[in-house]
């Protein structure tokens, strides 16, 4: 007679093990002892993992890591935990019914570094900016910078604050990293002296720090300043165009008195570089960044006098006599 094969050992015609009841899974066979999984599974969950930490050995470290007192994680800990959240849950566990409700953050504004339950920002935009304390740090590094744009330029302190200022171009740009969507501030500025000297600069700044993208723009805008050649320090010598991607701009010179007339951009560009008397015509793309960049490319193809007279092969009083109809 065939010996017959424990139940878990057995396989079937298809080539599987039948199904070996719950019960019987682990139960010792031929005394062996139990496998270290098979150890509390008949006992009540409750009573395995409730092991008191101050009776269980290995609870507790033994080397410099060990904690120098026993703690229940369990409860609530004035000294680490948020005070807010002990004194609201010390209040839920001992408030009966009938008892006056306890409101602990009457503003209704609750942060850790509360002020006044305000936090510091807020609080510091509702002062006037003159009675606000001033931020040490943001001095030596404005004054640093100053510094750097002085040695660049050989420029004076007066000579730079004194020079004309306009922010024209100020949007939000946005960039893909692996950390997702980055939203930046794109500022373009233009800055000149208002007497032939104009530079354009541009800054990217994050959304939280307005002045980074501001600051950038200025520094690089001084830095870039190039002389703009005009006629009589009023206007620019006679017609000149020039295009910039889809945009393309037509300057006109105009006699004295005639005042800048343009559009909005063009109008700051000349008003910057010393530029009185002009007319101009925006053909194509009226995107902000292409009519001045176009305006500046305008300015700086400008065909002087000299350079006609020497491409002719004659005197320069004839080329101006001719070239600008004795204007």
């Amino acid at each position: 007679m065939a010996r017959k094969l424990p139940i878990n050992l057995r396989i079937n015609g298809k080539g599987s093990r039948p199904k070996v009841p719950l019960s019987n899974r682990h139960r010792p066979m031929n005394n062996h002892s139990p496998s270290s999984e098979a150890i509390g599974l008949e006992k009540d969950p409750n009573v395995v993992n409730r092991i008191a930490i101050d009776t269980h050995g290995r609870g507790i470290r033994t080397t410099s890591y060990r904690l120098p007192y026993l703690s229940n994680l369990k409860q609530m800990d004035p000294v680490f935990d948020d005070p807010y959240e002990v004194a609201a849950h010390t209040i839920r566990k001992t408030r009966k019914p009938g008892d006056p409700e306890v409101v602990l953050d009457p503003d209704g504004i609750y942060e850790e570094d509360d002020f006044l339950g305000q936090d510091h920002d807020t609080f510091k935009t509702d002062v006037p900016k003159e009675l606000r304390p001033k931020d040490e740090l943001e001095t030596i590094l404005k004054k640093d910078e100053d510094e750097a744009l002085i040695a660049a330029t050989g420029m004076t302190p007066d000579y730079i604050y004194s020079l004309i200022y306009r922010p024209l171009i100020l949007k939000y740009v946005t960039s893909q990293s692996r950390n997702g969507k980055i939203v930046n501030l794109f500022q373009l500025s233009i800055v000149g002296d208002g007497k032939g000297l104009l530079g354009m600069g541009i800054g990217i700044g994050p959304d939280e720090m307005a002045d980074e993208a501001s600051r950038e723009a200025l520094q690089k805008a001084v830095r870039s300043m190039r002389p703009i050649e005009r006629y009589e320090n009023r206007t620019i010598y006679g017609d000149v165009e020039a295009k910039f991607a889809a945009t393309t701009v037509t300057l006109r010179s105009r006699p004295p008195g005639f005042g800048i007339r343009a559009n909005y951009y063009v109008h700051e560009v000349c008003k910057c570089a010393g530029v009185t008397d002009v007319s101009a015509k925006v053909q194509g793309s009226m995107n902000g960044m292409n009519i001045i960049k176009a305006t500046f490319a305008a300015l700086n193809s400008q065909k002087l006098p000299s350079t006609i007279a020497r491409q002719r092969g004659r005197h320069i009083i004839d080329v101006r006599e001719r070239y600008f109809h004795g204007r």
